[in-house]
């Protein structure tokens, strides 16, 4: 079934985005593509009400140093209520530029102070590398507050996709260390879990915008056989605002509320 006529208009011009196969012999191409198509025009970021400013937070230990884009309002109070946002882009693409607008915008309508974090990305980095970037931020924004002009029991984390599921990650992190209170936590279509929400496909009449159970296979292989259960309670988290834009993402935080019924693995 075609539903192609029934979208949104302003959502209908997405579907003729190209499509690629993503490689690692294509990524670069592929992360440069994705920052052309996302970049607000440099005359955009000419904010008379927000200020843009970029820094570089030096790494814990023999870490890199992680840069940052902070966008603060010019009539930003002395304890002002912090971002700390983490942009999308799969683990493999994406750079904080690529939310420009939105990070404007969240400045400009809530007043508040966002650091956008320009994390490690994969293949080049892996395990905990995009997490501890952002612990490395956020410690930094928790205890230069003062400096900062940040108020430290006001911060929140934001994260979209990919950037939703380090986020969720980080904040169980400063759970876990107890160093950094995390305010509240916001989750927009995050990549929480390698599985789909069924494990029938969907229909025909879903039309051409579903999501298969053949898109969470990596490459030959069932994602499903990469999993790794998780051996820890989610339990003592902030309050979670997750916007559920791929419905099926909203059900993992009741399937983690069940889990946490089991004790931890050994």
């Amino acid at each position: 079934m075609n539903v192609a006529s029934v979208v949104d208009p302003e959502l209908a011009a997405m579907a003729q985005v190209p499509g690629f196969e993503l490689s690692l012999e294509n990524l670069p191409a592929a992360r440069d593509y994705l920052l052309e198509m996302l970049a607000v025009p440099a005359q955009a970021l000419s904010s008379a009400a927000v200020a843009v400013e970029e820094r570089h937070i030096p790494g814990e230990g023999s870490a890199p140093a992680v840069r940052v884009i902070i966008y603060r309002p010019v009539s930003a109070a002395l304890a002002t209520p912090a971002i700390l946002e983490i942009h999308g882009g799969g683990f493999v693409m994406g750079v904080p530029e690529q939310s420009d607008g939105h990070n404007l915008q969240l400045a400009e309508t809530l007043g508040c102070v966002v650091v956008a974090v320009n994390y490690r990305l994969a293949p080049e980095a892996s395990g905990m590398a995009a997490v501890d970037d952002c612990y490395t931020v956020l410690r930094w924004l928790y205890r230069d507050s003062a400096t900062i002009g940040v108020d430290p029991q006001r911060i929140a984390v934001l994260g979209d996709s990919a950037g939703g599921g380090i986020a969720a990650g980080l904040v169980l992190l400063a759970r876990d260390r107890g160093e950094v209170p995390i305010a509240c936590q916001v989750l927009t279509y995050p990549m929480l879990d390698d599985r789909t929400g069924s494990t029938v496909d969907p229909g025909d009449y879903s039309g051409e915008f579903s999501w298969p159970r053949g898109r969470a296979f990596i490459g030959c292989c069932n994602a499903l056989t990469l999993r790794r259960p998780a051996g820890r309670s989610a339990s003592g988290r902030p309050c979670a605002v997750v916007h559920q834009a791929i419905e099926c993402f909203g059900h993992f935080f009741g399937r983690a509320r069940v889990v946490m019924a089991y004790p931890p693995e050994p």
